[in-house]
């Protein structure tokens, strides 16, 4: 059995936050006439895109199936499936308030909600809520899920004959992270780790060679034609200052990720990813300076 999701304002707000997020960048680049401020911008401007199209899409997409004693969420035109097996459900909950906690990735606001969320009295939930005005919360032992079903009493039907109680037990995150027992976030620490030094050494081992010139660009505009020259070693302090600027979001997105492992695990890597972005982008400007005015 299909069950369509409640249309809410999901789609319209999103629309509008992606079409002043995509005008203030716009306006930024009239504004901006530096190589790697453009540059910044303009990677920003399609992470941000591709993640609105993401939300969006999934929200226009979305339904909710009851069949065979499962609740499956699809989206993406039955690409991408969630399915529960209502007998590992170990209670629910129906709610038409708005939805109160503190989003940990996703989309969403008090009135519908895509992602992980840390909702009051529950706990972490994996979020498919498209309106506020009839949400169903259903835990099982792994992670607590939320939709917003148009006609919910087939699923709570389906909940009430295999003696799911009408409760749910405030979940208590925790304390102990160990992220440095966790294969896939060491990987990405060390690959973001890697790039920084050798954002930093590869300029110095060149310099102390002796394979720079003398004057090296220090600036460019948008159209990568240096606007300022410098000595080479004031090149390589230039580079230093940029690795240990990565180093610093390093650092953060490290705490960052290691408050949010204590809710969810999943989200813990996207700040990783976040400075894995960042330093590409300053890393592979420098070598394109270096391979075009340096000696690779």
């Amino acid at each position: 059995m299909d069950i369509k999701p409640i249309r809410g304002e999901a789609t319209l707000y999103m629309f509008s936050v992606a079409l002043i997020t995509n005008l203030i960048i716009g306006l930024l680049f009239a504004v901006v006439n530096t190589y790697l401020l453009s540059t910044i911008l303009l990677v920003t401007l399609i992470v941000v895109d591709l993640y609105f199209l993401y939300y969006f899409f999934l929200d226009l997409t979305m339904k909710y199936t009851l069949i065979d004693n499962h609740i499956i969420i699809r989206s993406f035109w039955d690409l991408k499936k969630v399915a529960v097996n209502v007998n590992d459900i170990e209670g629910y909950m129906i709610t038409k308030e708005p939805i109160h906690g503190v989003k940990l990735a996703g989309m969403g606001n008090s009135k519908f909600s895509y992602g992980r969320d840390i909702v009051d009295k529950i706990g972490t939930v994996r979020m498919f809520v498209s309106s506020e005005k009839n949400t169903l919360f259903f835990k099982t032992k792994k992670m607590c899920y939320a939709i917003s079903p148009e006609l919910i009493e087939p699923i709570e039907e389906a909940l009430i004959s295999c003696n799911i109680p009408n409760y749910i037990d405030e979940h208590n995150e925790d304390s102990r992270v160990e992220l440095h027992k966790d294969k896939k976030f060491l990987i990405l620490l060390s690959v973001v780790a890697l790039i920084i030094i050798l954002m930093m050494v590869i300029p110095s081992i060149l310099y102390l060679r002796g394979s720079l010139p003398v004057n090296m660009p220090l600036s460019f505009d948008a159209a990568f034609i240096p606007i300022e020259y410098g000595s080479a070693k004031e090149f390589v302090f230039k580079q230093m200052i940029y690795g240990i600027m990565n180093m610093i979001i390093l650092f953060c997105m490290y705490y960052a990720a290691y408050f949010c492992a204590k809710y969810d695990r999943k989200t813990a890597y996207r700040y990783l990813y976040i400075s894995l972005i960042i330093v590409m982008v300053f890393f592979l400007i420098q070598v394109r300076i270096l391979s075009s005015f340096g000696s690779i």
